[in-house]
């Protein structure tokens, strides 16, 4: 529980509860664009905060490209090079 903890204390960091409109639209999403379950709910979670999901599933990434932004830490790493 102390990992929990610390990083409940990093500021930028979020804990977000599947509540009931993430959990039915997780299903939505999963069944549209064919992401399995649990992927599903990054891909909402990111869709509803309106952010950038950061993965290395490329799956993922390619299954929602027509929702979210979306791309892999090291292409990431690579923007940000001078």
């Amino acid at each position: 529980m102390e990992f929990v903890e610390d990083l409940r204390n990093i500021s930028n960091f979020s804990f977000i509860p599947t509540d009931r409109e993430i959990s039915n639209l997780s299903a939505k999403f999963a069944a549209y664009y064919k992401i399995r379950g649990y992927d599903s709910v990054y891909v909402t979670v990111s869709y509803i905060f309106g952010v950038k999901l950061i993965t290395l599933d490329t799956e993922q990434i390619e299954r929602s490209k027509n929702l979210i932004d979306s791309s892999t830490p090291g292409d990431e790493l690579k923007m940000e090079e001078p």
